[in-house]
């Protein structure tokens, strides 16, 4: 009798808790409807193409929008990765460009000029990381130097203008 109680019991305990993860999933089921969506190839072309119009009028904000909509719906779509990428690093937003980046490379790893981009990105991230450390009292005098040195490199490397340039220009 002890042991048809303990089965009984058992086999409750699995159907509350089958019923209780069905409910739980179906919820995160209906909440995903929301959030993502399939794009058909037409609607992913469409939206792109309002992208590269927010990005030709240096809406990046806007392109930012546009791109997470496709890349959210379809993960896999490298392109799209890539330029919510280029949206991001063209509004300074270095670490989801960084990651945006990641995730084109992930989506196809054969697309080679997101290595260049993400290499870029990862100098300019370097580059304000460098900044921040030299306004710190706690940087050796030779680590100072060190990073003055690698901030000039990455500076004439990426075209931008240096300290003493950007000081004339003001």
């Amino acid at each position: 009798m002890a042991v048809t109680k303990k089965i009984v019991s058992v086999a409750l305990i699995l159907l509350i808790s089958t019923t209780l993860g069905a409910c739980a999933n179906r919820a995160r089921n209906s909440e995903n409807i929301g959030q993502q969506q399939t794009l058909t190839p037409v609607e992913i072309s469409q939206i792109s193409a309002n992208a590269e119009q927010a990005m030709a009028v240096q809406d990046y904000l806007r392109a930012i929008q546009l791109y997470q909509t496709v890349v959210k719906a379809n993960p896999t779509v490298a392109p799209a990765w890539f330029r919510l990428g280029i949206a991001y690093l063209r509004s300074d937003q270095l670490q989801q460009a960084q990651h945006a980046f990641e995730e084109a490379i992930r989506a196809d790893p054969k697309m080679d000029k997101t290595y260049a981009n993400l290499a870029m990105t990862h100098l300019l991230e370097f580059r304000v990381i460098a900044q921040k450390a030299l306004q710190s009292d706690q940087v050796s005098d030779a680590n100072r130097s060190a990073l003055r040195s690698l901030i000039a490199d990455v500076e004439h490397t990426l075209n931008l203008p240096t300290k003493s340039q950007t000081s004339l220009t003001k």
